[in-house]
């Protein structure tokens, strides 16, 4: 009975955070991963490009 109530616990937890992240828009996905390092100035600038905000 507690490993089922764990295992919805974490399951249902798990869930939210992804629906979090789904409201992010394609342009905030964007900026963090720029903020983080994962782009170079040049990605950055293309792909917010081809998203249409220039």
């Amino acid at each position: 009975m507690v490993f089922c109530f764990i295992f919805l616990f974490r399951f249902f937890v798990k869930t939210n955070t992804n629906t979090f992240s789904e409201k992010e828009s394609p342009l905030e996905i964007l900026k963090r991963r720029y903020a983080n390092g994962e782009l170079s100035t040049a990605e950055f600038e293309e792909r917010k490009k081809i998203l249409g905000d220039n």
